[in-house]
Formats: C-alpha cells, sequence, structure tokens
C-alpha cells in the first residue's frame, strides 16, 4: 500500500461533488485509504467504507496527508484514465499519477519549445496577459454596475480602476521581440504588476463591509479571503494541468513564467486568463452574499473543515456554469480551459492563425 503525506494537515470529512453526472471523489479524513474492488472505487475509513463506480467517477483528489492508496486501485484508475491528484491540505495539488501516454503525439511539445525562442513565444505570452488584464477590467466593470445606485461613490472608484487597467492593456501592444529573453518578461511582467495592485486594491475595498482584506497573500494565508482564493487556485491548477496534458503539451515548459525544475510554468501562464471569473468573482459572490461566515472560517490558522468542504463544492459547481465568451462561444468554464489548451496546441502547430485568450464580457 502506497503512504502518501504532505507539509501540512487540516482534518477533513471524505465528500463527493457530482459534478454533470461524474463524480470528483476528495479523500480529505486523516486515516482513509482507497482500494479497488472489481470494477469500483472503495474509500475506506475506520470500519466503514463506500464505493463507486468507476465509469461514475472522473478525478481522485487526495488532501493533506495520513492517506493511503492501493496499487491496484492505482492501476484501475489509469486503466480507465481517471487522474489521481496528490494536494496538500490547502487545496493546491504536488503530484499527479497519470497513464505513460497521455496523448499520442509529439508534434505540439516540439512546436512548443520551438515557439519559446521566436516572435510566436512572445505574442502567446502578450496574450496570456491580456487575457488576465481584460478579465481584471471587465470583472471591476460588472461590480461597478452592480454598485452604481446603492454605492456611487465605490462605482466611481471601481470604474476609474478599471480604466487604468485598460491602458495597461494598450501598453501591451508596444512589447515586441524574437524571442521571450529576461528584458520582455521583466516589462511584461511589470505591467501585469502593476494592474495587479489597482486590481487588489479595488477588491479589498469592495469587501471592507464585510471581511477584512489584507491584500494578497499567496503560501500560508491565515485570513479568510486570502485562505478561499488559495484554495480556489489550487483546483484550478489542477484543472489546468490535465487540460494541458491532454491537449499534448508540456505543463512544465511555459512562455510567460520562468522556467524553473518542477514548476508547472504553461499551468500558470494559462491559469492567468480563468483566475478572475473562475476563483475571484465566486469568492467575492461568497461574503457579499454572505455564503460564508468570515467569522468561522478560519480555526489555528486553517479553514475549517466544513468551510472547506463547502467551498469545494461551490469551486466545482462555477467551473460546470456555461458561460459566453467576448466570441460568442458558450461553454462550462471547465470546457473552456481544455479548449484554451487545444487552442494553444493548434496555434503551436500552425493550424490555428493566433492565439485568443479566454475573456469573459461584463
Amino acid at each position: 500500500m502506497l503512504r502518501l503525506s504532505a507539509l501540512r494537515i487540516v482534518r477533513f470529512t471524505m465528500f463527493v461533488a457530482v459534478i454533470r453526472m461524474k463524480r470528483i471523489i476528495y479523500v480529505t479524513d486523516f486515516g482513509q485509504s482507497v482500494k479497488q474492488k472489481k470494477n469500483r472505487i472503495v474509500i475506506c475509513s475506520g470500519n466503514s467504507s463506500r464505493e463507486y463506480a468507476v465509469d461514475e467517477v472522473s478525478e481522485i483528489v487526495i488532501m493533506g496527508k495520513g492517506k493511503a492508496i492501493t496499487v491496484d486501485a492505482i492501476r484501475l484508475c489509469i486503466e480507465r484514465k481517471i487522474p489521481i491528484f496528490f494536494a496538500y491540505a490547502n487545496g493546491f495539488p504536488y503530484a499527479a499519477v497519470l497513464p505513460m501516454i497521455v496523448t499520442g503525439t509529439v508534434k505540439r511539445r516540439r512546436a512548443q519549445y520551438v515557439a519559446y525562442n521566436s516572435p510566436l513565444g512572445v505574442e502567446i505570452a502578450k496574450k496570456f496577459v491580456m487575457g488576465k488584464l481584460s478579465n481584471q477590467r471587465n470583472l471591476l466593470r460588472f461590480w461597478a454596475k452592480a454598485r452604481a445606485h446603492v454605492s456611487p461613490e465605490i462605482a466611481d472608484k471601481i470604474k476609474d480602476a478599471a480604466r487604468k487597467i485598460n491602458d495597461l492593456i494598450k501598453e501591451l501592444k508596444d512589447v515586441v521581440d524574437n524571442s521571450m529573453n529576461a528584458y520582455v518578461r521583466m516589462k511584461l511582467m511589470s505591467i501585469e504588476s502593476k494592474a495587479a495592485d489597482v486590481y487588489w486594491s479595488c477588491y479589498g475595498l469592495l469587501l471592507k463591509k464585510y471581511v477584512e482584506f489584507p491584500g494578497r497573500v499567496k503560501p500560508n494565508a491565515t485570513d479568510p479571503v486570502n485562505a478561499l482564493l488559495n484554495l480556489g487556485y489550487g483546483i484550478l491548477a489542477r484543472k489546468v494541468f490535465i487540460a494541458i496534458l491532454f491537449a499534448g503539451l508540456d505543463p512544465y515548459a511555459g512562455f510567460l513564467h520562468s522556467d524553473k525544475s518542477g514548476k508547472k510554468s504553461l499551468v500558470f501562464d494559462l491559469m492567468e486568463e480563468f483566475r478572475q471569473q473562475v476563483v475571484d468573482r465566486l469568492v467575492m459572490k461568497m461574503f457579499t452574499k454572505r455564503i460564508i461566515n468570515p467569522k468561522e472560517c478560519i480555526e489555528k490558522g486553517k479553514l475549517k473543515d466544513d468551510v472547506c468542504k463547502k467551498v469545494i463544492k461551490l469551486f466545482e459547481e462555477r467551473l460546470e456554469e456555461k458561460v459566453t465568451n467576448i466570441y460568442g462561444e458558450k461553454r462550462t468554464l471547465n470546457e473552456h480551459i481544455h479548449y484554451q489548451a487545444r487552442h494553444l496546441g493548434r496555434v503551436l502547430i500552425g493550424t490555428d492563425p493566433k492565439y485568443k485568450p479566454f475573456i469573459l464580457p461584463w
């Protein structure tokens, strides 16, 4: 039996998110194990167990330490192309078990590596930033419109912030080069950083009435807002990772984010287009609609068990919501993620003319 461990632990109960007739099984309780029984996945906890038909399962996510999974269960999942993710207690994945052959082509990966040292690589990196900033701008416009009558002063500040981000989007057009060198990356990251300062400042302003937001804190966040944002980004990273693999691309060879051993650079690249609409918007709604009580979120510096369970379900449901992008294409958010990964692959091999980032209207 394969023993799993992580750096941090929060005691959760195992639960299942039923998404479009498929089950995402979250194994979260200390001491639980995952086993195989014929064509069924069995989750054991103490003297009790639950069984799920393998054809009904889309993913297995093992969170925190103190869990176990049998080789037989792993093999069954591999045969049925069910990814198994190992995640820290905060939801961010650190490993995955997938088939040795995920796709049947190396053509896209070869094109991906070549593009990095070409003008195409620069253009793709710019489009990732453009997608991120455009969704930040449009989300701010959406929030400003919703508050135009009840809080006109705040709405005006949000509109002004959206205009600043729009000006930064225009700056992207001036970034040109023949390859993704240090200067280009610094310029793109500078534009992205300026937009982030404006965006997160407004985010805190909008939340001020409901919960304190100390600014963006990535690792080891102990406040409710950042803890929920980090959990959402962890779930999003998992979705983007599998979409990139199934599209035949290398998740570690990015364009915008620099190469580093073990760093899923392309995952972070593609995530930029989806963070705002998948995670930020939902976290805002959780507090402004009082779905989550900020005073009951954190216990001993970490998300409480019941809150984490509830929030994961909300994120999974959000990913299955159908939305229409600025190009008039209607899909679930999860389908948009897979489409963008395949679209990127086609751009790299030349069957699509140019990369169009995922952007939602406001």
